[in-house]
Formats: C-alpha cells, sequence, structure tokens
C-alpha cells in the first residue's frame, strides 16, 4: 500500500471507528502525542482520547455516522497534511437522519514505526475561522 492509500485508510477508519464506538481502535490511529481539539475540550495522547472522547458523542450506538469525502493530501518526508470534507448525520430511531455537521477535517499525519499516525485531528465547521496555525491547501499537483 503506498504512502497515500495508507493515509486514506487511517482517515476513512477514524470516522468508522468513531461511528461504531470503538475508541482503543480509534485512539490507537493518533501517535502517543496525538492532539485532538473537540467540544470546547483538547484530548492529548492516546489516553486522553480514549478516556476523554466517549463523553462528547451520541450515547446510544449506532445513531450516528460520519461521511468523509476523498482527502487532498500533502505529504513531506514523514509528516503529511490531509484535507477532508465531512458531514456527519444523526439518526432517530423514529424518522429520517438529520443532518448534524458540515465541515473540513484538517489532518495532521506522521510516519512512525513505518505507519501513518494521526498527530493532530482538527475539525472546523463550515463558516468557521481557521484555528491558529491551520491553512488550505497550497499545492495543486504534486
Amino acid at each position: 500500500m503506498d504512502d497515500y492509500e495508507e493515509i486514506r485508510r487511517v482517515i476513512a477508519l477514524h470516522a468508522q471507528l468513531l461511528d461504531e464506538r470503538r475508541w482503543a481502535d480509534l485512539a490507537a490511529l493518533f501517535c502517543d502525542d496525538g492532539v485532538l481539539p473537540w467540544a470546547g475540550q483538547t484530548f492529548r495522547g492516546r489516553k486522553a482520547i480514549m478516556e476523554g472522547l466517549p463523553a462528547t458523542q451520541p450515547s446510544t450506538p449506532h445513531r450516528i455516522k460520519h461521511f468523509v469525502y476523498a482527502p487532498v493530501i500533502d505529504i513531506y518526508e514523514n509528516e503529511a497534511r490531509a484535507w477532508s470534507d465531512v458531514i456527519v448525520s444523526l439518526i432517530p430511531e423514529d424518522g429520517p437522519a438529520e443532518m448534524s455537521f458540515v465541515g473540513r477535517y484538517h489532518d495532521h499525519l506522521r510516519r512512525e514505526d513505518g505507519r501513518w499516525r494521526l498527530s493532530k485531528h482538527i475539525t472546523v465547521k463550515t463558516g468557521d475561522v481557521l484555528p491558529d496555525g491551520e491553512r488550505l491547501p497550497s499545492r495543486l499537483s504534486d
């Protein structure tokens, strides 16, 4: 598997593991010192992600679905950046699914022990200002 495909796989797994509430597997996608700012909190490290993230998600399993669209990926040797559009849908027990979020993932990745892992995963709602230090892709092609 090439680097681009491995990074796409990490991004897709992040969404699927989040939907399935597989917290330990989700945390394993991050570097040891990985950072996940979410819901007004910042989780630092795998343990904090695994222990803190569940409280920010719906309590009933299988009631949320993340749709992540083709990422734009820039690789710089052992570091990479990826930008993926995302739509999140909440699924009530009765009635149709409801769109609850539209935005973009800003992922920072680092190759550790031969594997790509998330070093920082930032979610930006459409229309919100980018957090300090974040940017959009600058290269149109390799």
